[in-house]
């Protein structure tokens, strides 16, 4: 299975970690027997699952072009079901409902056309928000032990896909150098006295830093600030 990155929205990717991302990927299709793998979204605003951010893929480049440059992100019932149950979707709940229309016959017959079946989204979420999705399709549908064992794996999957976005997501949430050092300064249990003297900065700009770091976060608190920038690989 060849893994590759899709160079939507991002470039410059670190090749050494989307390597243990396929290694990932390949251990899991021996357990799961998917077709193609998909990982989309990051863990900040305007680039959640639903806004065409992808990370990696191994679906077919021609289908992926042709589904977002032809509207279908906006009508797909499968992204719709995900989006709005935050639970694990597979094509045929979503389509149980769907009415036939013009729209959904041309991504069926996209689908068709480049043997995309049978797909399954398990939805990345935090705080009750799905942010980022893995998405495999097969050849029959999965049961229910291999939909579980892609649930147990998609936060760990996408955390390493999206590792060497962490810049992206950095000038998303606009922290800045500053608010960065300190942040990185506080994950070894430092003061904000003993940050300002390894970093030159007043008492004050340090508590500052921090304060809005701990806003642009999403945090109630320092050590929730210097949680969130490690859990994002913010910081190292």
């Amino acid at each position: 299975m060849s893994l590759t990155h899709h160079p939507y929205w991002f470039r410059n990717v670190d090749l050494a970690t989307l390597s243990r991302c396929q290694r990932l990927i390949e251990t899991t299709a021996t357990v799961v027997p998917f077709d193609h793998i998909l990982i989309t979204g990051l863990d900040a605003e305007g680039m959640e699952i639903g806004t065409g951010t992808l990370l990696a893929s191994s679906f077919p480049s021609e289908y992926l072009h042709r589904y977002y440059s032809e509207g279908h992100l906006a009508t797909d019932p499968l992204v719709a079901l995900t989006l709005s149950s935050k639970r694990t979707v597979t094509d045929g709940e979503a389509w149980y409902e769907r009415k036939s229309d013009a729209k959904s016959s041309q991504l069926h017959d996209l689908m068709l056309h480049y043997g995309i079946r049978n797909r399954t989204v398990i939805p990345v979420v935090r705080s009750g928000r799905a942010y980022g999705s893995i998405v495999v399709t097969s050849r029959r549908p999965l049961s229910d032990g291999e939909r579980e064992y892609l649930q147990f794996l998609a936060e760990p999957l996408h955390n390493m896909a999206a590792e060497p976005f962490a810049d992206e997501v950095r000038a998303r949430l606009r922290l800045t150098v500053g608010e960065m050092h300190c942040v990185s300064l506080a994950s070894h249990g430092f003061t904000s006295d003993e940050i300002a003297g390894k970093s030159n900065y007043s008492v004050e700009t340090v508590n500052s830093y921090l304060k809005s770091a701990t806003r642009k976060l999403g945090a109630s608190n320092r050590t929730q600030a210097v949680a969130e920038a490690l859990r994002r690989k913010l910081i190292p």
